[in-house]
């Protein structure tokens, strides 16, 4: 078995390779799809190299019988990615502040509904999730009168039901089907935990509390959508002051409330802001809303994209990788970041989100590529291909496995072997352009491998092999013929 046409060679001699190997406190990377599980899509989940999947569907829309959990389309999604082998988190969004609804009393007529509705989505994929986290967002979804003591809970509404769902619902789940594997739990999700009001809240306080007292609860589950990196240092802090040694979850991030805090800036603010105005045609007046508008309306290339966040002077580059670092630092087991967009509005003023500039992946705002493959964000992509990579190895000798992986000759804009060394057994073997785009893919337990090179334009790829044994990439690069 052969891949076709295509042309990869080393990118420095004699054998220097980008090597994906385990390390003890390394961050996964899954793909974030937050209430919407029917924009899973596997082509490309394929294309962003990750192993986890992050869903949270809106628990009213099961709950007022919009959707059927026994039939729901996006349920489906979720299983499909589980049975082509990704890894699943899932948790409701209990949206009771939005529904105007108090948290239900213990054991009365209305916490019974709500916990028989949980138990049939349960029923749906209980089989198919590898962590359940216990909410999302609840502090900003919860009733303050919620959010303190309540004699009729006897204890913080919003904590007791937390326990309660994890008492009623997943426990009893789990023990009636000791054939299926327990998930992970986690406590959370709470965002802008840095943010002093939070801090001081007794809720939130609570939920953290239970996570750390609670053997049963694998650790906790952050948001951190930021204005500057001191604010999730401070998120951290305040978290382990409380849940010392537990691992966290980070299933959101972002830069938004930065990008929100400049959406009235000028294009022309400064000389760069005045030369990109200049060179893409926009008057320098206009404020960023206005250029995010004609981004939104009529998509632009991601070479002006990235231009016009190069021309910003508060823009922090390579911020996925500092986030990378910090979570790293302090722990976190998996983070998911958005792979889609899914809020991207046409017009734009100065209150307007921005959460359409996240995304590694922008069917809105950025040109189509010419094989009608979906742009990719140029702030991120690369970043976030590297961290996908990523993935824990059950060998403890993958660094050695990855040594005995040869790529020759070198350089060569013809024929190229490769032989897989130790990596014994069925290996995928996928090569991706930097935008993370497939180009060509395959299962093989042939111990060498032949690709024709004489065709594939010249640049840089990433061919990647994984088996059981765990993932090794090396990062290749295309030359032309001399005779070209």
């Amino acid at each position: 078995m052969m891949l076709k046409k295509i042309a990869i060679v080393l990118m420095m001699a004699p054998l220097m390779f980008l090597s994906v190997k385990a390390q003890e406190n390394e961050t996964q990377l899954g793909a974030n799809y937050n209430h919407d599980p029917d924009l899973i899509e596997l082509n490309l989940l394929e294309r962003s190299g990750v192993a986890w999947v992050r869903v949270t569907p809106r628990f009213y829309r099961y709950l007022n019988g919009e959707l059927d959990p026994a039939t729901d389309d996006g349920l489906q999604h979720l299983i499909n990615a589980k049975n082509s082998g990704y890894k699943v988190a899932f948790g409701f969004r209990f949206d009771f502040r939005q529904n105007n609804e108090r948290i239900p009393e213990p054991g009365s007529a209305r916490e019974n509904e709500m916990f028989n509705v949980a138990s049939q989505v349960l029923a749906r994929i209980g089989q198919h999730i590898d962590i359940f986290t216990l909410g999302n967002e609840p502090n900003l979804e919860t009733l303050a009168e919620d959010m303190i003591h309540q004699e009729s809970h006897n204890g913080i509404p919003l904590v007791v039901f937390t326990e309660r769902l994890l008492n009623e619902v997943f426990e009893p789940f789990y023990e009636l089907r000791p054939s299926i594997a327990r998930p992970e739990v986690y406590g959370g999700s709470i965002p802008a935990i840095f943010e002093t009001r939070w801090k001081n809240n007794d809720a939130v306080k609570g939920l953290l509390q239970m996570a750390n007292d609670d053997d049963r609860i694998a650790g906790f589950d952050l948001h951190f959508h930021i204005s500057n990196f001191d604010e999730v240092d401070d998120g951290f802090q305040f978290a382990r002051s409380i849940m010392p040694d537990k691992p966290f979850l980070i299933t959101e991030f972002s830069l938004h409330r930065l990008y929100r805090s400049k959406i009235s800036e000028e294009l022309g603010v400064d000389e760069a802001g005045e030369s990109f105005a200049n060179e893409y045609g926009y008057d320098p007046t206009w404020k960023a809303y206005q250029w995010y508008t004609v981004v939104n309306s009529n998509r632009v290339t991601p070479e002006e994209f990235q231009a016009f966040f190069d021309s910003r002077s508060w823009y922090p580059e390579g911020y996925l990788n500092t986030y990378r670092e910090k979570f790293n630092e302090y722990g976190v087991y998996l983070a998911t970041y958005p792979i889609l967009q899914q809020s991207a509005p046409q017009v734009l003023n100065e209150t307007s989100p921005l959460w359409f500039i996240n995304p590694v992946f922008m069917q809105v705002s950025l040109l189509q590529e010419e094989d009608g493959a979906l742009g990719a964000n140029p702030l991120c992509v690369e970043d976030y291909l590297e961290w996908a990579s990523y993935r824990p190895v059950v060998t403890a000798n993958i660094g050695q496995i990855d040594d005995t992986i040869r790529i020759y000759p070198n350089p060569t804009s013809g024929l190229v072997k490769v032989d897989k060394g130790e990596m014994n057994g069925e290996v995928k073997v996928s090569i991706k352009d930097l935008s993370g785009r497939i180009i060509q893919q395959m299962r093989t337990t042939d111990a060498l491998i032949q690709l024709d090179v004489s065709e594939l334009p010249q640049g840089v790829y990433i061919i990647t092999f994984i088996n059981g044994t765990g993932v090794v990439s090396k990062k290749i690069n295309v030359i032309q013929s001399s005779t070209n």
